[in-house]
């Protein structure tokens, strides 16, 4: 009796040895799956870049294919690798590009744009990537909004609705920046993208536009990195200001309240 008993002990420590090992080794292949996918996501990203910097005056290589492989292996990570959507890149991805996330985490956006005035032809864009049930999938938003690029993502409930508030900058002249809150929501596995959420004087849309006036008095970048829109998830409102003047000074203020279906303006 005293042997098979030891035995069975001894076989029972063998299965969960290695039930650990296996939960040990997966855990440590994921963490080691998830810094090489955002190395390599690094690493493109800065090839592309490079890229465009030895090719700015070359009109044929607008789109070199460092640049095409970046967004082709971020559009791969972030719809192939379902862990993307949730997992907090740090260094280096996070310096270089901006990743917002709502607060559901099923919405994500992975932004870039420029920094500074010695790579102003690098183009700015952005993958969205989302999830419908136990899927991933993600799409480019770049050719759709060519220049634009997004600095700011507010989580929208309500009554089981959610609606995703993207705030945009784009660089539509050297005198005018524009900034735009732009609505996006999931409907049966598909990301809207055109939701006509906001009304208007001049009717529905799917966006607000604030601009920025640009000056040698306007401070140097900041209009490119903060957003004149706020949001209060508690009595659903978005404020922004008419415009924003060349000294800096915001213009105005705008209350916008969500009603269940619109928003809508309340009267000052």
């Amino acid at each position: 009796m005293i042997i098979p008993i030891f035995m069975e002990i001894r076989s029972m420590k063998s299965k969960i040895t290695f039930i650990l090992i296996f939960l040990f080794t997966s855990l440590k292949s994921f963490g080691q799956s998830a810094d090489s996918i955002e190395t390599d996501l690094a690493r493109s990203y800065a090839r592309a870049r490079g890229a465009y910097l030895s090719n700015t005056l070359n009109v044929s290589q607008q789109f070199p294919q460092e640049y095409s492989s970046f967004i082709k292996k971020l559009l791969y990570y972030s719809s192939a690798k379902p862990s993307t959507i949730s997992y907090p890149f740090n260094l280096p991805l996070q310096h270089q590009i901006t990743i917002l996330s709502s607060d559901d985490s099923l919405f994500r956006i992975y932004s870039w744009h420029y920094d500074d005035t010695s790579d102003w032809l690098f183009p700015c864009g952005d993958v969205l990537q989302y999830k419908w049930r136990d899927k991933t999938f993600s799409k480019s938003d770049t050719l759709e909004k060519a220049g634009v690029y997004c600095i700011q993502q507010f989580t929208l409930r309500d009554h089981g609705k959610t609606y995703y508030l993207c705030v945009y900058v784009n660089p539509v002249s050297h005198e005018v920046k524009r900034q735009s809150i732009v609505a996006f929501t999931i409907e049966d596995g598909k990301l809207i993208n055109d939701v006509k959420i906001f009304k208007t004087d001049k009717g529905l849309t799917d966006k607000i536009d604030v601009d920025i006036s640009v000056s040698r008095r306007i401070v140097k970048q900041k209009w490119k990195s903060e957003s004149a829109f706020s949001f209060n998830p508690q009595i659903l409102t978005v404020g922004f200001p008419e415009h924003i003047e060349n000294d800096d000074q915001p213009i105005g203020h705008i209350i916008y309240k969500f009603t269940g279906q619109y928003f809508e303006r309340v009267k000052n």
